[in-house]
């Protein structure tokens, strides 16, 4: 069902899974449109009759391979076009390995808040969100230490290539 974002509009709602695992984060670069290209948390539309809840897990099965326990709403914020009232949930991983969507996913990998902070294009919904957890919760000490101390050299993973 729409919820009310600001200035009284009702937008469709939309999903965004903030899945943290061992000190990291999963993030990915978008591979279809809209946004092609910028990193985000898993995300997606709410289909109808859907509770949050059951979005995120729908998207992070869909997109990624992963079957997850969402747990607490976080955020709400418009999305970067206005479409949707988009709603971050905490998730906590409950089984998979990463398998990507060739149709959604262009790369992915588990990045520190460090890390997280240099990627380019991203949201600044998704940047205030995760400065929000650097700030309060788990990894804030890795955020702080900044980009030049980040925990790993490791770069984003690219999906498989289709012969």
């Amino acid at each position: 069902m729409p919820r009310v974002a600001r200035g009284g509009l009702r937008l469709p709602d939309a999903v965004a899974v903030v899945l943290e695992r061992g000190g990291r984060y999963l993030l990915i670069r978008r591979a279809g449109d809209p946004f092609r290209g910028w990193w985000s948390p898993v995300t997606g539309g709410v289909e109808a009759g859907e509770t949050l809840v059951e979005a995120a897990v729908r998207e992070a099965r869909e997109e990624v391979g992963l079957r997850i326990a969402p747990g607490d709403e976080i955020l709400a914020c418009p999305t970067a076009d206005g479409t949707h009232l988009l709603h971050f949930l905490r998730a906590r991983l409950v089984s998979g390995r990463v398998r990507p969507s060739a149709e959604e996913v262009a790369e992915w990998g588990w990045f520190t808040l460090a890390e997280a902070r240099r990627l380019e294009p991203f949201f600044e919904a998704d940047r205030a969100l995760y400065e929000r957890l650097a700030t309060s919760g788990p990894g804030r000490r890795a955020w702080r230490r900044g980009a030049a101390r980040a925990s790993s050299p490791r770069g984003p993973r690219r999906r498989p290539s289709r012969p």
